[in-house]
């Protein structure tokens, strides 16, 4: 504690407490950092918003389409480990109790996933918002007992405002009173009755599958429900069990001629679905109840792997930032941060599978389940670090905070943009700048026998890695007259020695490990080429956690994440294949320096991309980076929103209470837009392509900014044929037919990157049309040798 300089990443301050024993009162590390310094420096400014944002809303992708599934991986990986060592591992209570709640959570997810495949009216119900146990539950009460005239015949109207999930932040010490915000009293005679069978599913929720049982009511016949839906190969009879507790829960419910039913279109008929206690109806809602209780035991089960997980982390040898996945932020920091503009949530969503737009002839459709719980605002503690220890009542202020990054200035851009004003840029020297300027970008797309551009950016996931294969072989292996490869002779432009090494850059450790095979079997390169490693895998699992103990990882050797920077002291190595987003930032590789006094600069002379840059469309993160993006703009008045601003918002309401829930209801509508949208390119509206084009430019610039350190110049080299299909197709042969697929129409992304710097260089720029007049002068400072070697690339892409 009396040190004067404390070094710390953001997770360590913001999560972890200071020991009772170092001081009495209650506080996070993070406090105490800013109360006792008189300066806070944080580095890397918007990986840490980012970072931040995570923190209080984390999410995950737990089923989808393909390898990349989270649960899917998890249960693999279990049944790996119990397996290698005859399951001596449960004899370990927590690492049986975790193993029952996988199982639990696997068996809840494919029954999830049989019902919402077959059943379109299921899928519309649960919404392509979001939608947990409890907001299923107040649809199905709707539905039983309206509490309102005129009811949707959906239960919730798509805009109704429904509570917010609580306890949604861990409260170690109890802290906060958890006091339940009692409804208002309805006049309906069925209101009483509603009370009861909400309170029954209330102790369902907490306990769905009667672990702390019996409770003595019908909450046990809705638990042995669960188990009966997880388990039964009878599903008629358990159907018979649904409707006979379901008609239980109905009793006191109003008849048809109590409720205000909807007319019926003009010439239309009513949908017997949609007629309260007849046949149809009772079906659909025993469906409906089924699904509910599914999900409660899946959230609760899934609640309790996460819990566990430190426990059972050594002996399953499992991934240790694995259970993040509902970790919930401190309670401390909610009165500091504001909660999420749309709500602290917490929910699943079931996003359909694009690739298969249409149904099959049964009307099936696959889908991506997802999980998500937002909490607050995360990049506002980030911005908000200058108030924390502050009291105003002592006339203390808090620390001066400086904020460093050379992205953080980034337009639109949803993760990467700080909303704090730049008062300082460090530049480098003059020489330096000027080397950085001979930065040179050019294209090398590749073509197939039939004289096809090669795209391996948006293949279907079936055909990529045989793309990929394709890709490598014309990249890297000579002519049939011995010609050297495209790969060989970018190597020979670098007239730098010292710096002759490549960096080749995929989509994901396992692409990286095929790619570096695939050099490996190429004479040229062979015992040349060098593979990225994840940091928290052993050597022999890290790229595809299938390789059994003893065997190399690889043809190519690997080298582990933490210790990139050691790479320039292998002799041997002139290759390197890593995922692009794990060399993005942090880490410094340059050349090993052969006399005394020697300056040490950047070991790669050319980075080749193989991949373009594009989030997986399932990442919930997204949706999350975006809200927050567009509260803190909107609230700070910025303009450029569709939204308006929040000034006129306020201006317009008769008072605060309507100016929040008028709020409130804004921010909805654009978490549902944000949810629902398919987060790919060529779907995006303009302003979405916009922020798109300024996020992956700022991945683009970091990992340049790997290969121009000590003030050199770069050589990038775009491989695949996504980063400009108009420009690729026009170097192609016509096709038989002399028609185009649609996509080489699209001038892609690095027309898009530079059309969004473009403004900020024109010559006759008006600045009185951007929000702060000093933006060109900024944008020119941070990014003019990307934008220079950009106008570089051919002109009629």
């Amino acid at each position: 504690m009396d040190a004067l300089i404390w070094v710390a990443n953001p997770a360590s301050l913001v999560q972890t407490a200071v020991p009772r024993q170092l001081n009495a009162e209650r506080l996070r590390y993070l406090e105490l950092a800013c109360l006792r310094s008189d300066i806070v420096i944080v580095d890397e400014a918007d990986r840490v918003q980012m970072q931040l944002d995570q923190m209080f809303a984390p999410s995950a992708t737990l089923v989808t389409t393909g390898p990349e599934s989270w649960l899917d991986r998890l249960q693999t990986h279990e049944i790996a480990e119990l397996a290698r060592q005859g399951r001596l591992q449960l004899s370990d209570r927590d690492v049986e109790r975790w193993s029952a709640a996988l199982d639990v959570v696997g068996s809840a997810a494919d029954r999830l996933y049989a019902m919402l495949i077959g059943d379109d009216r299921l899928r519309d119900w649960v919404q392509i918002d979001y939608f947990s146990a409890w907001t299923l539950q107040e649809k199905l009460l709707h539905a039983w007992y309206p509490l309102h005239r005129a009811p949707s015949d959906e239960g919730l109207e798509a805009d109704q405002d429904i509570k917010d999930e609580g306890e949604l932040f861990e409260d170690e010490e109890g802290l906060s009173s958890r006091m339940a915000e009692a409804e208002p009293a309805a006049d309906e005679r069925w209101a009483a009755r509603r009370d009861e069978v909400t309170k029954l599913f209330d102790v369902f929720r907490d306990d769905p599958l009667g672990d702390r049982g019996p409770h003595g009511t019908v909450a046990d016949g809705l638990a042995h429900l669960a188990h009966d839906l997880l388990h039964t190969l009878n599903e008629k009879h358990t159907r018979r069990r649904v409707r006979a507790l379901l008609d239980h829960l109905l009793e006191g419910a109003p008849t048809p001629a109590q409720r205000s039913m909807p007319r019926p279109r003009e010439g239309k008929t009513p949908d017997p679905e949609q007629i309260p206690f007849s046949e149809e109806w009772h079906e659909l809602n025993a469906l409906r109840l089924e699904f509910t209780l599914v999900l409660a035991a899946l959230h609760q089960r899934l609640d309790r792997v996460t819990f566990l997980w430190p426990q059972v982390e050594a002996a399953l040898r499992l991934d240790a930032g694995g259970h993040e996945l509902t970790r919930r932020p401190p309670l401390d920091y909610a009165p500091l941060l504001p909660e999420a503009p749309m709500g602290n949530v917490l929910g699943f969503q079931y996003l359909l599978d694009e690739r298969g737009r249409t149904p099959d002839r049964e009307g099936r459709r696959t889908g991506t389940l997802r999980f998500f719980r937002c909490a607050g605002v995360g990049r506002e503690l980030l911005l908000s670090l200058p108030q924390l220890g502050a009291d105003p009542g002592r006339h203390r202020s808090g620390p001066h905070v400086l904020l460093m990054s050379g992205t953080s200035w980034a337009g639109t851009s949803t993760r990467a943009h700080v909303l704090a004003p730049v008062q300082a840029v460090l530049k480098p020297q003059p020489q330096a700048l000027d080397s950085i300027r001979r930065t040179v970008f050019r294209t090398e797309f590749l073509y197939d026998d039939a004289g096809q551009p090669i795209r391996l950016s948006g293949q279907d996931p079936e055909k990529r890695p045989d793309v990929l294969r394709l890709l490598v072989h014309k990249l890297a292996r000579p002519g049939r007259d011995g010609s050297p490869s495209p790969l060989q002779g970018e190597l020979a432009q670098i007239s730098d020695e010292r710096r002759r090494r490549a960096l080749l850059l995929v989509g994901s450790y396992r692409e990286a490990s095929s790619t570096a095979d695939l050099l490996d079997e190429i004479p040229r390169w062979r015992g040349r080429v060098r593979v990225l490693a994840a940091d928290d895998a052993e050597l022999d699992a890290a790229i595809n956690g299938e390789v059994t103990a003893g065997s190399p990882a690889t043809g190519a050797g690997a080298v582990r994440r933490g210790d990139l920077a050691s790479f320039a002291d292998d002799t041997e190595a002139e290759l390197l294949v890593a995922p692009l987003l794990a060399v993005e930032r942090g880490h410094n590789i340059l050349t090993v320096p052969q006399r005394p006094g020697e300056e040490r600069v950047a070991a790669f002379g050319t980075v080749f991309f193989l991949v373009r840059p594009h989030p997986r469309p399932d990442d919930l993160s997204l949706a999350v980076f975006a809200i927050n993006d567009w509260a803190t703009r909107f609230v700070r008045d910025q303009p450029g929103l569709d939204q308006g601003t929040f000034s006129e918002l306020v201006g317009k309401a008769d008072d605060l209470d309507e100016a929040g829930g008028a709020f409130r209801t804004t921010a909805r509508g654009v978490w549902r837009h944000l949810l629902s949208r398919p987060y790919i390119y060529s779907v995006l509206s303009d302003s979405e392509k916009r922020s798109f084009a300024w996020d992956q430019l700022v991945t683009i610039w970091q990992v340049i900014g790997r290969l121009v350190r000590g003030g050199v110049p770069a050589r990038v080299v775009f491989v695949d044929a996504a980063f400009a299909p108009r420009l690729a197709a026009s170097r192609a042969r016509a096709t038989s037919s002399g028609r185009r697929p649609r996509w080489h129409r699209d001038p892609g992304l690095l027309v898009a990157l530079r059309d969004v710097l473009a403004p900020y260089f024109s010559a006759d720029c008006a600045h009185q049309v951007f929000p702060d007049p000093a933006d060109p002068s900024l944008v020119r400072l941070l990014y003019r040798p990307l934008y220079e070697a950009l106008c570089g690339i051919e002109s009629n892409c």
